[in-house]
């Protein structure tokens, strides 16, 4: 089970769609905010209804919407939840708390499951909350573009290939989740397995 946005975490729900697990991708009312997103990525030959970008990180998924702040929403996400081996979100952990789906208010519940979460800048210290992307994570935090710049007297900041942190960021955790489902066949017991686009930035460089 899936609900997360953009691409590192659906990066991580693709890769295991692509090994063989079925995956369900929970959307809010609105949708994935990069449904809208990869519409501006499009080359021109592509038609209004097609959108391979966003498309990429989503094939092989059933899609489905949900409204987690009501009654009806949760109850059909906890029912697709109690029957799922897996779930992966990126959603902050602030939030994950406020709707009662946090890995601390689901561990107990569901004692087998793996929890896989995609963190910006880990779990402690001044950014833990804060929101991140590719970009600022990934590469600008790390000193990544930095050391892709050539130094000269009119330098500029590099603009840095879109989706390679997150790409790395969703691989890394499809790894763990993988890793904790083997640990599983052993112990019986789920597990709480994390990737962060900061600390994965600062091994990659």
């Amino acid at each position: 089970l899936e609900m997360s946005t953009f691409v590192a975490a659906p990066v991580c729900a693709r890769l295991l769609a692509d090994l063989g697990a079925t995956v369900i991708k929970v959307e809010g009312p609105n949708g994935d905010n990069w449904r809208q997103t990869a519409i501006s990525c499009r080359h021109n030959h592509f038609g209004d209804a097609e959108n391979p970008v966003f498309d990429i990180y989503n094939t092989g998924k059933k899609l489905i919407s949900l409204n987690l702040k009501t009654e009806e929403g949760k109850e059909a996400f906890h029912k697709l939840l109690s029957q799922s081996d897996v779930f992966v979100t990126n959603i902050r952990v602030q939030a994950l708390k406020k709707l009662g789906i946090s890995y601390d208010d689901l561990k107990d519940k569901y004692p087998s499951l793996i929890y896989g979460s995609v963190l910006g800048y880990g779990e402690k210290g001044p950014d833990a909350n804060n929101p991140a992307f590719d970009h600022t994570a990934f590469w600008a935090r790390t000193g990544f573009l930095l050391d892709m710049a050539p130094i000269t007297d009119d330098y500029h900041p590099v603009f840095p290939p879109s989706s390679v942190g997150d790409n790395f960021t969703g691989m890394t955790l499809a790894a763990e989740v993988c890793s904790a489902l083997f640990n599983r066949t052993k112990t019986g017991k789920g597990d709480y397995v994390r990737s962060s686009l900061f600390h994965n930035g600062i091994f990659a460089m």
